[in-house]
Formats: structure tokens, C-alpha cells, sequence
């Protein structure tokens, strides 16, 4: 945050899978600093989360670290049910595959919708969203 202070303006975040968790987090925290945000496929509801099908994908190792990793942010689910999105949600893209087993659009997108962000899902696409021409084309525009 310091960092951005120091800027003198605001920034856009993008955040793809994991990185959208954190750049959510921010922009919860200091949405003064951050114009909008940009969000591919993140998971944003890790308190329910199914770690079976990470555990499917990834080593022992690599799920422990997961684990561990989102144990220690809060969850922009928890967040936004906290009322930290409140009158700024708006400022939010949220992109998803709708073949995406990993974060599932009805788990993580959908929900996240209820409290005021921008869903959007392609039905053709898994994870991989932020490689769909329309998607990126999409959060493009957005961040203007």
C-alpha cells in the first residue's frame, strides 16, 4: 500500500486463478488506491471449497501449500459478506470458464455477483479463461 501511495494515483489490478485472491483482498482494504479490478478465474470462497480437486491436479506437497497459502488471506467471500465491497463492487470484472472444474462459476463467480461485482462466464472455456480473445477484450474495455 505504501508502494501505491507513493504513486500518486490509482492502478487497476488483474488477477488470474490464485493472484485474483489477493487483488481482491487489496482492493477490499485500500479502495482508494486501486481503481478497478480484474478477476480470471480465481477462487473466491475458499471456506467451502472443494480441495479434492486440487488434490486431483497437484502433488501432496502443492496441496499443502495451497492450504497454507489461502489460510493466511482472508477470503474475498468473507469480505464481501463483511460489507468491505459495499459501494465499491461495482469496480469489479469477474471472468469464468464455464467448464472450469477448478473454480467452479456457481461457487465461486456466482455468489460473488450477489454483492454487486460483474459476472461473467463463457460457457466454452475451463480455467483457461483468461485466454479467450472475448474475455481479455472484455477487461480491456473495463479497464478504461
Amino acid at each position: 500500500a505504501e508502494s501505491l501511495i507513493t504513486l500518486g494515483h490509482t492502478v487497476n489490478l488483474v488477477g488470474v486463478s490464485r493472484g485474483g485472491y489477493p487483488a481482491l483482498e487489496a482492493f477490499a482494504r485500500y479502495p482508494n488506491l486501486i481503481n478497478r479490478v480484474v478477476v480470471y478465474a480465481s477462487p473466491l470462497d475458499m471456506e467451502n471449497y472443494d480441495w479434492t480437486l486440487w488434490a486431483k491436479q497437484h502433488t501432496q506437497q502443492e496441496l499443502e501449500e495451497a492450504i497454507e497459502y489461502f489460510s493466511e488471506l482472508d477470503s474475498p467471500m468473507s469480505l464481501a459478506e463483511m460489507g468491505h465491497y459495499n459501494g465499491i463492487a461495482d469496480r469489479i470484472l469477474l471472468l469464468y470458464g464455464g467448464r472450469d472444474k477448478i473454480c467452479p462459476p456457481i461457487d465461486h463467480c456466482i455468489p460473488f455477483e450477489g454483492h454487486g461485482a460483474d459476472c461473467r462466464i463463457f460457457r466454452f472455456n475451463g480455467h483457461d479463461v483468461s485466454l479467450n480473445r472475448r474475455a481479455r477484450s472484455m477487461a480491456i474495455q473495463f479497464l478504461k
